[in-house]
């Protein structure tokens, strides 16, 4: 397994900020639901990567993309379960 990954809103998780895209995404292009993905290093000091920020060496691409690449996986999944279950329990009730 890779590192653990947190979820939660990027103001809570990160810092406040105005003007990404998702600000852009949720208010001009009036997209309902809008995410940001942060990759790694994480803010915790005692994680050995921490302090390259932003700037991971090229011996990091590689996992990185691995690890996006699961971790959206994972959130697709759990967005087509999450419908499928919402899906059914409205075709229950309008029965």
């Amino acid at each position: 397994l890779g590192p653990a990954y947190k979820i939660g809103s990027a103001a809570n998780l990160l810092y406040e900020s105005a003007g990404g895209s998702d600000d852009w995404a949720k208010g001009v292009g009036q997209i309902k639901y809008v995410y940001t993905v942060e990759l790694r290093p994480s803010d915790d000091m005692n994680d050995a990567h921490a302090h390259f920020a932003f700037m991971l060496p090229s011996t990091f691409i590689e996992p990185v993309g691995q690890e996006t690449y699961v971790g959206v996986k994972e959130f697709l999944r759990s967005l087509i379960t999450s419908r499928r279950q919402k899906s059914s329990s409205k075709n229950i009730y309008e029965s």
